[in-house]
């Protein structure tokens, strides 16, 4: 479903939000933040790195250094997982890779 629904992406916010979803839904999953949340936030950090290579809106690095984890934490704490929330700081781990197609 993640492979279909990625094609419609078309900026950078959409794909923040398209991340956030599948993160919030893996977190209803498994909601045991121990193991599985460093390893649905490696998933989501790879996830958006390989798909970014496929997108025309450019390739992305993501990094959660960039992102406010008690913003994030804090919806998900109070069971109230505000996608907007995770949306915003999605946008700031989302690192546009410029390469240098002259060489």
């Amino acid at each position: 479903m993640m492979n279909e629904e990625i094609k419609t992406v078309s900026s950078k916010y959409s794909f923040a939000s398209f991340l956030a979803t599948y993160y919030v839904e893996l977190l209803n999953i498994h909601p045991f933040r121990e193991g599985n949340g460093r390893t649905i936030r490696e998933f989501i950090r790879e996830y958006a790195i390989a798909k970014s290579k496929e997108l025309p809106i450019g390739e992305f690095n993501f990094s959660w250094a960039n992102v406010d984890k008690d913003a994030i934490n804090e919806v998900i704490d109070k069971g109230r997982a505000f996608r907007s929330v995770i949306e915003l700081e999605f946008m700031k781990a989302l690192e546009p890779v410029f390469l240098d197609k002259s060489l």
